[in-house]
């Protein structure tokens, strides 16, 4: 989306919004060598196909989608793993590690949309919305510091405010 519109609307400022679910959803929408590809790739040469119309889209099929997010699939090639009859794992395999898979991809997102947003003119903050983890938070907070970025304080953004959230949904109500 920045990519196609920050030379429509040039913003002054662009808020890159983390919701919670970000980082399991890649492991559902890309594969790993998709995510090394997109890592080991220069910014200044990321492109982006055109958008695809949203009649027309089609998501990962719901045994695919399954097969990346089960624990039991998971337990299984770790259990292959340490029998030794499977690939080995990476040391960083649990997405919640800093330098898993899943956040060098993520940082390597955020120094694109840097690098857009500063070829127009505007300058690129992070607003992390993830109540559940304050380690999303954390590793946030030290990618924004390594960039040079300013980093949104949405700590007040709690699970403990019930009004702020849809109920066993994880997404902002109307308050929110």
């Amino acid at each position: 989306l920045l990519t196609e519109y920050i030379g429509v609307f040039r913003p002054r400022v662009v808020f890159y919004i983390f919701s919670f679910n970000d980082i399991s959803d890649l492991t559902v929408f890309r594969t790993r060598a998709e995510m090394q590809a997109f890592i080991d790739q220069p910014v200044e040469s990321i492109r982006y196909p055109p958008r695809t119309d949203v009649t027309q889209a089609r998501s990962p099929s719901l045994i695919r989608r399954l097969a990346r997010a089960s624990y039991v699939v998971k337990a299984y090639r770790w259990l292959k793993w340490r029998l030794g009859v499977g690939p080995a794992l990476a040391a960083e395999e649990g997405p919640d590690e800093e330098n898993s898979l899943e956040w060098r991809y993520t940082k390597k997102a955020i120094a694109y949309m840097q690098y857009v947003a500063a070829k127009h003119g505007a300058e690129l903050v992070i607003a992390p919305i993830s109540p559940f983890s304050r380690r999303d938070h954390e590793i946030l907070g030290t990618t924004a510091k390594a960039y040079g970025l300013p980093l949104l304080d949405t700590s007040s953004l709690t699970i403990a405010d019930a009004s702020l959230w849809r109920p066993r949904d994880g997404h902002f109500s109307s308050a929110g």
